[in-house]
């Protein structure tokens, strides 16, 4: 059945069915070659034919052999004349009713012996049978063509030649003869060609799913080879050939490919235009091609969900349109979509490890930590040889402190670029260089993170994410008026991009410039009236400039936008407790805290942590402590330095734990907020 559909996607349709018969064959449960066949006008297999009608009852009118058979041998008086039997032509005879008793062959009476008729040719007309024993003729019952057939030999016997060699018998043979070579030829050659477009494409397909840089080239080079030696026009392989060079280009840097791309790009969307291959390489196109990201997410986007919504229309399985309507969906900074989108794709593509890198890409900006950990390694399980998976969960155990695990992964990283430098790209030793200097800055060891990050520009200069990064990574560090210039180098690289803006206002917010944050925060609500990020940030702004209308707003913007109630509700207790308002910041915390079960890990660890530093200044202790452990064990990493405060009061059993926590705490680096605080506190909890 496979061979047979196939035959058909090539074009091939007689093979084609041919195959797809003898499936059914084989196996008539196959309902998929079936409907395949349907869709031609071939009904297979076909009905059965109905039983012919049962043979009328004889009547009395009827002749049976019954009725004409006598009881002894038929004679004739001798010296009578012979009558001849009737031709077809003559009417039969009228016989007694059945059951009476038939009458004399001849009239007259019988006088001397009786001899036999005897049976000559002579005595027969045409189209009849000798005479009987009885006397009576046996009619010749001519087959169906039979005339034709009489027909066609008396032409073959004029035109036969007198004298000389039968030339047109000769001609004949030979014409057979050259007809059986030919087509002998054609399905060796078609054979020749079915089977290397089946092998390359074995070959190519799993190189594919790999999604590392090496594995990219291996593809292309199988799919190159089909177009090259079997079928310049083949669907399929051009479309995955244009998706292939797409990533190449946009993700990994091979500029040089650009021309290559649109060539097989422009055959694929004419000879292969509703193959998913083809639609995501345009989506691809389309996004990395645009100065301004967001205009051109938007237009990809738009761009393959008809094809998505078909495919969830009609119950499919998601395809590779559906992952760069993911990838769109996150530069348009819907991380918590995306992160849900690409969760149901890569359970649709098991085999494609880009379906697992990405999903834990999307859950790292979407701060879901723990799933952005569990997707890497479920990538890495996969292909082990992925090395944007080793730098992205790199990057993703530094962010939760682990500083140590994160110089394991890069060390690894390292490892792979000595084994297999062909599976790398440019692109992703400049991932690589960029976590590294994250681990040498969270290590302090300035330096060296300085010198790993200009390694990771000057490899890639254009990726306007590791200023942003390092902006981020300082800010979190409370260092935001260092962060100030990354983060407005990151705004110039990509200056509509709306998650820069927002972290850029961010900044200007702690080092006091609401002014200039008010402005960016508004540049993007009208640009995205609805993007919620900036949403909460006006919602933070106001609170933090003590502006009168805050609460008024927040309220309005829960009402609008119930999907950031959890953000705003944590701005709106922050507020009471500035306010000193402690009975109304504890019950909005407490109401925020059962509500926020869906909301990211991250998100859960900054509520726990205001709710316990609310009920620190309430004076109970204990309900603290309690909210500092569990944001910790979200990936709050403030919550072990606020834990080992609490602890360091207690007596000896408390301060040992509090050990525990304050070391944990020092484990993610100098670049913690409270690093220069928690040293002296953890040389405390160490004294007896």
């Amino acid at each position: 059945m496979a061979r047979g559909k196939l035959y058909l996607l090539a074009g091939e349709t007689e093979p084609g069915v041919v195959d797809l018969k003898k499936a059914l064959d084989l196996d008539e449960s196959l309902s998929e070659a079936s409907q395949v066949l349907k869709e031609r006008g071939i009904i297979y297999p076909e009905p059965k034919a109905p039983p012919p009608p049962p043979r009328p009852e004889p009547t009395t009118n009827d002749l049976t052999t019954a009725d004409i058979q006598p009881s002894r041998p038929s004679i004739v008086p001798r010296g009578a004349s012979i009558i001849r039997p009737p031709t077809l032509d003559m009417p039969a005879p009228s016989l007694p009713p059945m059951g009476g008793e038939l009458p004399p062959l001849m009239p007259g009476p019988q006088t001397g012996p009786m001899t036999p008729l005897p049976r000559t040719p002579s005595m027969m007309g045409p189209g009849m049978m000798p005479v009987s024993q009885t006397g009576y003729p046996i009619l010749r019952q001519r087959l169906e063509g039979e005339d034709e057939l009489e027909a066609l030999a008396a032409k073959v016997a004029e035109e036969k030649p007198v004298q000389g060699k039968p030339k047109t018998t000769l001609f004949l043979l030979v014409g057979m003869v050259i007809l059986a070579m030919g087509l002998g030829g054609y399905l060796l050659l078609h054979k020749r060609k079915v089977e290397g477009i089946d092998r390359l494409s074995k070959e190519g397909e799993p190189a594919f799913n790999k999604d590392t840089y090496g594995s990219y080239k291996r593809a292309a080079a199988s799919f190159e080879e089909i177009l090259d030696d079997y079928d310049a026009n083949h669907p399929l392989t051009l479309g995955r050939l244009a998706h292939t060079y797409a990533i190449l280009w946009g993700e990994h840097g091979e500029s040089s490919l650009r021309p290559r791309l649109d060539e097989v790009l422009a055959k694929a969307k004419a000879k292969a235009p509703g193959v998913s291959h083809t639609i995501a390489a345009e989506g691809l196109v389309q996004l990395y091609d645009g100065k301004d990201r967001r205009v051109a997410a938007q237009a990809a986007a738009n761009l393959v969900q008809p094809m998505v919504q078909r495919t969830k229309e009609g119950g499919a399985a998601p395809t590779h349109a559906d992952l760069v309507l993911a990838l769109a969906e996150m530069e348009l900074g819907e991380y918590e979509a995306a992160v849900r989108l690409l969760g149901v794709i890569k359970e649709g593509l098991p085999s494609n490890v880009r379906a697992k890198v990405w999903h834990a890409r999307a859950a790292a900006r979407a701060s879901r930590l723990g799933t952005a950990r569990a997707g890497y390694e479920s990538a890495l399980r996969a292909e082990p040889n992925h090395p944007g998976a080793r730098a992205g969960l790199a990057l993703v155990r530094l962010e939760t402190g682990d500083l140590q695990g994160a110089a394991t992964e890069l060390d690894a990283f390292d490892q792979l670029a000595r084994d297999r430098p062909k599976e790398i790209s440019p692109k992703d030793t400049a991932l690589a260089e960029f976590a590294r200097s994250e681990i040498y800055r969270s290590a302090g060891q300035d330096a060296k993170a300085t010198g790993a990050y200009e390694n990771a520009i000057r490899t890639d200069p254009t990726n306007a994410d590791f200023p942003f990064g390092l902006g981020r990574s300082l800010l979190k560090g409370s260092k935001a008026k260092e962060a100030l210039v990354p983060l407005q180098k990151a705004v110039e690289m990509e200056p509509t991009r709306a998650a820069f803006l927002v972290e850029l206002a961010e900044a200007q917010m702690q080092v006091e410039d609401n002014a200039e944050a008010e402005k960016l925060v508004e540049q993007v609500l009208q640009r995205v009236p609805d993007y919620v990020p900036a949403i909460v940030a006006k919602a933070r702004l106001l609170r933090r400039a003590n502006k009168p209308d805050t609460e008024t707003y927040i309220a309005e913007s829960q009402k609008k936008y119930p999907s950031a109630a959890v953000d705003l509700n944590l701005e709106l207790g922050r507020l009471y407790r500035a306010k000193n308002k402690l009975d109304d910041a504890k019950a909005v915390f407490e109401k925020t805290i059962e509500e926020m079960a869906s909301s990211s890990p991250a998100l859960q660890g900054e509520v726990l942590l205001s709710y316990g530093r609310l009920m620190e200044d309430r004076g109970d202790a204990s309900v603290a402590l309690a909210s500092f452990k569990q944001a910790a064990e979200r990936g709050a990493i403030e919550g072990y330095y606020r834990s080992a405060i609490i602890l360091a009061r207690g007596g000896r059993p408390e301060r040992e734990e509090g050990k525990k926590f304050c070391d944990r705490y020092l484990a993610g680096g100098n670049s913690m907020r409270y690093y220069e605080q928690a040293v002296p506190l953890c040389q405390g909890l160490a004294t007896p």
